[in-house]
């Protein structure tokens, strides 16, 4: 996904699912914080416009649906 940010600066974002495995979160430079959160509980967060609708369409796809097509709520 790419969009302008406010401050008028491209961001590139690229979103990946993977198995946990073990360890600890370590956040590059730049990051402060991050959550785990229900899907539910994502709706809580000001999130980049786009990445509810890719968590709702992993959600789907760990149930078994069917997602053919992205869409936007």
């Amino acid at each position: 996904m790419t969009f302008i940010r406010p401050d008028g600066i491209p961001a590139f974002v690229l979103s990946m699912f993977a198995d946990y495995k073990d360890g600890e979160v370590r956040l590059g430079e730049g990051l402060t914080d991050y959550k785990w959160v229900t899907l539910e509980e994502a709706k809580n967060y000001n999130l980049i416009p786009g990445i509810y609708e890719e968590l709702e369409m992993l959600d789907k796809l760990l149930k078994g649906e069917d997602i053919n097509e992205w869409k936007k709520s």
